[in-house]
């Protein structure tokens, strides 16, 4: 198919797709890897138990010849699947790519052209555009500078004062716009399997501990918004997670100044908790 395109001598990115019942976007998704203008991937896609067509379109592109490696198990939870992905994955890179997201065409050429540049560097992300089917379109960088005051692109990432910065601001970082060092992503031990809803954050935050990452201002992934994704329960549940993850970072060896940032963000979730709990409670 594209292999004649292939220059042996580039880097092999494997992009990882975890999905389940992800019917709806999954082409779209695919396909926007397959226009890459950079050629020399593969596709690594688990299936987390999905109970509709989702196989049946993923083989649609396996049987076309496509390089995809494909994996099915019962629902484990999205943790489970990327770390399924991230051993399968022949690449000395790996592109996170969320199921229902996109990739602008040239994502793969600007962010391998980072890679070079940057060689200390073992994460690399990017800015993203915020879109729905009401053809939403905002820009996830200047969000951040109007209502945080910050531009991640702005800041510094080096190790350890990167890790701080994703305290400091909480994650700024859009997961399908990451491309992670397989060696460094086995070292810091995959996505941990407790968190569901903030092992991502998680992730980028162990990377930074002990690696320097990388930001591209550019819009490279589309970041899709749409009814599935968020429920009353849900960001219960995250909010759970988050103030879990609080708690643990109190204990951590960082400036006053920045556990007093933490604590502001934990009375603030602690308070929202509350209030997702009320209501749900009052819908009974």
């Amino acid at each position: 198919m594209n292999d004649l395109l292939l220059n042996k001598k580039d880097i092999l990115i494997s992009f990882n797709i975890c999905c389940y019942n992800s019917v709806d976007y999954i082409s779209q998704t695919i396909d926007s890897i397959i226009s890459q203008t950079y050629k020399n991937w593969e596709i690594i896609i688990v299936n987390d138990g999905s109970s509709d067509d989702t196989e049946k379109i993923i083989y649609e592109y396996i049987n076309k010849g496509y390089r995809i490696k494909y994996f099915f198990h019962q629902n484990k939870g999205f943790s489970y699947s990327r770390n399924i992905a991230i051993n399968n994955s022949s690449g000395e890179w790996i592109a996170l790519l969320d199921h229902d997201d996109l990739c602008i065409n040239t994502r793969l050429a600007k962010q391998v052209k980072d890679i070079k540049n940057n060689k200390n560097c073992k994460l690399f992300f990017s800015n993203a555009e915020i879109f729905n089917s009401n053809n939403l379109k905002i820009d996830k960088f200047k969000l951040f500078e109007k209502h945080d005051k910050f531009n991640p692109s702005k800041i510094d990432l080096d190790r350890y004062k990167g890790y701080v910065n994703l305290i400091k601001y909480g994650c700024f970082i859009t997961t399908s716009s990451v491309i992670i060092n397989k060696k460094t992503a086995m070292d810091i031990g995959g996505f941990e399997n407790k968190y569901s809803f903030i092992s991502d954050y998680l992730f980028f935050i162990n990377v930074a501990k002990k690696y320097s990452i990388y930001c591209n201002n550019e819009i490279l992934v589309r970041w899709r918004k749409h009814d599935k994704q968020a429920t009353s329960i849900k960001n219960k549940l995250q909010i759970q997670e988050l103030n879990n993850l609080y708690l643990s970072i109190y204990f951590e060896k960082l400036s006053i100044f920045i556990k007093y940032s933490i604590l502001k963000k934990h009375i603030k979730s602690i308070l929202k908790y509350f209030i997702i709990s009320f209501l749900l409670l009052i819908k009974k």
